[in-house]
């Protein structure tokens, strides 16, 4: 609530930018020693030097603190993401982070300063009421060091300095606009309250420092979300002509057309700027800061080939050196992502169908791309699911090549991705049993991923209605199914669960609670589905035999279905 929090384009940054200093291996106190020399200093200054002495020196010992925390925390931050890096090829690892980040003894060390400035600024509260920054450092100690009565006790020290009707503390205020701003919500009322209540704290933080450009970040983010829209473009453009990085906002704001353009433009030449500043190249933070940013603006220009060449010159520098060795894997990331989006833009995303509906030439074009993105980076789940995908092709020349870049049958860890796509070949070959077989080792792997759920739930389902299984055998396989997809259904973030998307696992509900004979139920599953596909031919036919089980008028359906596949012929001839 009280640490500033950076939510960097990557998830790898973001977390890396989580300053906590936080580990698993507390240190419980400090020695006493220090307790006893800070007794003996305060009878020692209150003889010889005062009050003013004794603030001096307490205020002096917090600074130094705090000076060496922000050092450690800097370093600790830069050698995770060294490590990161070189261990996981740029990838994100919430758990590999916490535990390198526990074990790394600047963590200990953070925690103990945190511990040994609390002593110190209590002492300066006594000394000094009327200091409110003393006040606000307290708080600020008591949060970072995670019990639920410091974080309890912190909250109270906020209010009490920056009351929401007037102004206070600026960064008081600022802390406070955060927490209420990420405060769970029990409706939307509440939750609009909540933001209210936020916009009255940055108001009281501007109003004593009208250029705080961290409380101007937090007002655009509280009125975009509030839906002030043109409020929100303002500020959010005031935030861009400071620093290229609020680019996103603005375009996700609906800016279009010349100004869209201009936005990119300006972004891009900036953050290039920034790239050649030798402070940047000597801060691998602000380095990789600049890197996402750059990366995002060219790959929305889809000026790919800019963006190789400008990866590729900083690829060859950093390798000549093991001082900048670390930064290679993250330079090599980019890469494998720019050729990613570059096969996107200029072809499409195989991953986005169930069959590889592309000529042979443009899949080969697609192959050439995930190739080039393979060889920066040989982990990647996407790269090798697409490549998995290139090498089911039903051109010789395409399966062939993919399999000689990226072979699964030869590998024992395969992502799930991978076991997804394997099985999906097997599916659309009618070999469903095979198919279960791979998509019960991607929910293995994954248990929680919804498509490979709903997509083994299909899988059973077409067992049964394809290879004349017994009757037991169907309601076993249905009601396998119906467990898997109604998983599927509560893993689905819920904006997915207002898409199309929602629309093939409420096909899938629906064949599964037919085979079972609850046809009323898997009618309305039907009807729901088709309102996002009312053409797709499999679902009408779906819905005509259950209303024909229930011995309903399937009639306007059966119409339907004839308009679609007449439709179809006619564009096939035309």
């Amino acid at each position: 609530m009280f640490t500033s929090i950076f939510t960097a384009p990557s998830e790898l940054l973001g977390m890396v930018w989580d300053g906590s200093g936080r580990s698993n291996n507390l240190v419980l106190g400090l020695p006493s020693v220090v307790i006893g020399l800070t007794g003996f200093s305060a009878v020692f200054l209150m003889q010889w030097g005062g009050t003013s002495s004794m603030v001096e020196t307490y205020s002096n010992r917090v600074e130094s603190n705090t000076n060496r925390q922000q050092l450690l925390a800097v370093e600790l931050r830069q050698s995770l993401i060294s490590k990161l890096s070189l261990e996981n090829g740029g990838a994100s690892d919430a758990e590999k982070l916490q535990k390198l980040r526990a074990e790394d003894p600047r963590t200990a060390e953070i925690r103990a300063l945190s511990e040994e400035s609390v002593i110190y600024l209590n002492k300066l509260v006594v000394l000094e009421p009327e200091n409110k920054d003393h006040l606000y450092q307290l708080a600020v100690r008591y949060y970072q060091m995670g019990e639920e009565s410091g974080k309890k006790r912190a909250l109270g020290i906020m209010n009490e300095i920056a009351p929401i009707d007037q102004p206070g503390h600026p960064e008081a205020h600022l802390q406070l606009a955060k927490r209420l701003e990420k405060l769970p919500a029990r409706s939307v009322i509440d939750r609009r309250a909540n933001i209210d209540a936020a916009l009255e704290h940055v108001k009281q933080c501007l109003t004593k420092n009208a250029q705080n450009l961290e409380a101007l970040k937090v007002k655009a983010r509280l009125l975009r979300m509030k839906g002030s829209q043109r409020e929100a473009r303002e500020a959010f453009t005031k935030l861009f002509q400071e620093n290229p990085i609020y680019f996103q906002p603005l375009l996700e704001l609906g800016v279009t057309g010349a100004n869209r353009a201009s936005i990119l433009d300006s972004a891009s030449a900036r953050f290039l700027a920034q790239l050649r500043k030798k402070d940047v190249r000597e801060n691998t933070i602000q380095w990789v800061r600049t890197w996402e940013g750059l990366t995002n603006v060219l790959a929305q220009k889809q000026d790919f080939e800019k963006l190789r060449d400008l990866l590729e010159k900083d690829l060859k520098e950093y390798s000549q050196s093991e001082e900048t060795a670390g930064r290679v894997p993250l330079l090599k990331q980019y890469l494998c992502r720019a050729y990613l989006g570059w096969a996107n833009a200029d072809i499409g995303d195989p991953l986005r169908q169930l069959e590889l509906n592309y000529t042979k030439q443009q899949q080969l074009k697609l192959l050439g791309y995930f190739s080039k993105a393979y060889s920066y980076n040989e982990k990647d789940h996407y790269v090798l699911q697409s490549l998995a995908k290139l090498g089911g092709s039903e051109f010789p020349e395409v399966s062939e090549a993919a399999l000689q870049i990226y072979d699964p049958s030869l590998s024992n860890n395969l992502p799930p991705g991978v076991l997804n796509q394997i099985a999906l070949k097997a599916l659309n070959e009618g070999r469903y049993q095979e198919a279960q077989k791979f998509y019960e080792r991607a929910k293995t792997v994954s248990p929680n991923i919804p498509g490979i759920l709903n997509n083994l739930a299909y899988a059973y389902l077409k067992d049964s209605s394809e290879n004349n299984l017994d009757k037991d055998e169907r309601i076993s396989n249905a009601s396998r199914a119906l467990r898997l997809v109604e998983q599927a259904i509560r893993l689905l973030p819920d904006k997915l669960k207002k898409s199309a998307e929602m629309s093939m696992y409420r096909h899938t509900m629906g064949t599964a609670l037919m085979e079972l004979g609850n046809y009323p139920s898997a009618a309305a599953q039907f009807e729901l589905a088709l309102v996002s596909r009312p053409t797709e031919e499999e679902l009408l036919q779906s819905l005509i035999d259950c209303y024909k089980l229930y011995k309903l008028d399937s009639g306007p359906y059966q119409r339907r279905l004839e308009q679609v596949k007449a439709a179809k012929a006619s564009s096939e001839l035309n």
